[in-house]
């Protein structure tokens, strides 16, 4: 996990599938047609508390399968599975997606195991087939928006197109979201995004249990503010507003190479904007929480301008904006996004890069210098004179 620090002063200015060694060899050479299996995890790209179970993010993915077969009209690729939903079953019970009709569950078609993924009518292993791909996504939709393309050949799964994209902008704000009455969150909770995608590793294993490990395909981002140890002012301290511009804001995905190399076109710009009240010393204070926990889309930062700004006006590409008040006195600042998570190397045209598949986290640092007062006393001028008096 990527961290960053931010001290705000008062201004005056995935991985490749994995895959057993065990074959399925003998079950597909005698007369006993095996089924095929799932097993899904999370890759955990970056460090962090966030889990490596794939139903922790979400409990149902989609799963797009082909066969290659020879046939009188030589080797052909044919779909075995399109979109079908994997769901995960904690007990042989009705399921959200998977066997959701009343009175069904996983052990009308399966030797059930608890805590395992399940699809709908049972496909199985062609012995005849020369080959065979996997492709997974979450979370699973049944009408993909974008639309997916997948097909034997591709690399992975392709997300939209130049013509229909991803609207990120759209995403939640996990720190601050559910009712109106929202605030502040103590802690990450990764699980909720609408569209956290994750894809597995094209898989071609002939394996009795086909293991699909997803990665995420976003960059995560997390603004956690808190005040300053050294502010002991009686006044209360809150911040009013939290704004992250130039984040991009559409995009589709084509895979390119592996799941940290950015693979997604975006385009446009939007802003992430927490316009509200929340008291960093007050007797209910949110000091030390997340103001933001959203997701992004890799993109690349140009620094334009060092330190604290008392405008937007020289900010050519993303910037922080932050307002806080202390007592019935306004404080604002602007800062270059990438100087921030450049540090103390920072120079002007640097680039800064959010990778794909990583999470970032910044901590801004509320606590400005205090106006204190030294006094001292100018002496009196000494002025002298004489008189003799007769």
């Amino acid at each position: 996990m990527k961290k960053s620090y931010l001290m705000i002063a008062a201004a005056a200015t995935l991985l490749t599938a994995c895959s057993g060694t065990d074959t399925i060899k003998e079950s597909i050479e005698d007369n006993n047609p095996q089924p095929f299996t799932f097993s899904a995890y999370a890759d955990k790209v970056t460090k962090g508390t966030n889990s490596s179970s794939l139903q922790d993010f979400y409990p149902v993915f989609g799963v797009y399968g082909f066969k290659n077969v020879t046939r009188n009209a030589g080797a052909t690729n044919e779909a075995v599975f399109t979109n079908v939903p994997n769901e995960f079953f904690a007990t042989d019970a009705q399921g959200s997606t998977v066997y959701n009709t009343a009175g069904t569950k996983p052990s009308d078609e399966w030797a059930f195991t608890a805590n395992s993924w399940y699809y709908e009518n049972v496909r199985y292993w062609d012995k005849m087939a020369n080959s065979y791909s996997f492709f997974a996504i979450a979370p699973y939709e049944a009408t993909p928006a974008p639309a997916l393309d997948v097909e034997a050949t591709y690399d992975n799964i392709k997300i939209g197109t130049s013509s229909s994209k991803y609207d990120i902008s759209t995403e939640k704000n996990l720190a601050i979201a559910g009712t109106p009455n929202a605030v502040p969150q103590a802690a990450l909770t990764y699980s909720g995004f609408s569209k956290d995608y994750m894809l597995a590793a094209k898989n071609s294993a002939r394996t009795s249990d086909v293991t699909l490990v997803f990665n995420h395909i976003l960059a995560k981002l997390n603004v956690k503010i808190e005040k300053a140890d050294t502010y002991k002012g009686k006044q209360e301290l809150k911040v009013n507003e939290l704004k992250i511009e130039g984040l991009a804001k559409e995009g589709y995905y084509e895979y390119n190479t592996n799941f940290t190399t950015d693979s997604w076109h975006a385009t446009g710009t939007y802003a992430r904007d927490i316009t509200a009240d929340y008291s960093l010393t007050a007797q209910t204070n949110y000091s030390g929480c997340y103001w933001l926990e959203t997701l992004m889309f890799p993109q690349t930062t140009t620094c334009s301008i060092l330190g604290a700004q008392s405008t937007a006006t020289a900010m050519n590409d993303m910037y922080l904006y932050i307002k806080y008040q202390i007592g019935s006195e306004t404080y604002e600042a602007y800062y270059d996004f990438a100087a921030i998570w450049l540090g103390n190397t920072a120079a002007v045209n640097d680039e800064f890069s959010f990778a794909q598949g990583s999470e970032y986290t910044l901590t801004l640092t509320v606590g400005p210098d205090p106006i204190h007062f030294a006094a001292q006393v100018t002496q009196w001028a000494q002025v002298e004179s004489s008189l003799t008096v007769n």
